[in-house]
């Protein structure tokens, strides 16, 4: 049996941080995933542009969704 997308989407909803920020599951296809997160603009930093920290839980996150697509259980 394989990760599915619904497999992810239902433990992102038990995320509370991926929750608070929220983040959503596009697509897993194997070992590769795409998420999403709306921006808003209490994830800009002080010059108007995202922090540099969102980037890096974006990263995060999909490794993750990625490594859990590409895992039989």
């Amino acid at each position: 049996m394989t990760w599915t997308i619904e497999d992810e989407r239902s433990w992102n909803l038990n995320n509370s941080f991926r929750n608070f920020l929220g983040i959503e599951i596009e697509r897993i296809d194997g070992d590769k995933a795409l998420i999403s997160l709306q921006i808003s603009e209490r994830l800009l930093q002080s010059y108007g542009i995202v922090h540099g920290g969102i980037y890096c839980v974006l990263i995060d996150a999909v490794m993750g969704t990625s490594v859990r697509g590409g895992v039989w259980l």
